[in-house]
């Protein structure tokens, strides 16, 4: 739920192409991590006090690797 909340809220920020708020194509070139956060984070069991901070982390490092990926891509179409 929380992948969703995160995406309705880049959303709300403006108009912005889904490669930019989608994490997906990370989350599938790094399934493995993203499994470990998710245990780390939620070590198996609802506690709200646990530190959610290493997933925010985990999530602020994937939108910038997808918006690096996208902009490198559209400098070499536009070098094309």
């Amino acid at each position: 739920i929380s992948r969703i909340v995160q995406s309705l809220v880049l959303a709300r920020g403006g108009p912005l192409a889904p490669e930019f708020i989608s994490i997906e194509e990370y989350l599938g070139r790094n399934t493995a991590a993203y499994y470990a956060i998710l245990r780390e984070t939620q070590g198996g069991a609802y506690r709200p006090e646990r530190d959610a901070g290493p997933w925010v982390l985990f999530c602020i490092d994937a939108h910038l690797d997808q918006a690096r990926r996208r902009l490198a891509q559209i400098s070499e179409a536009g070098r094309r």
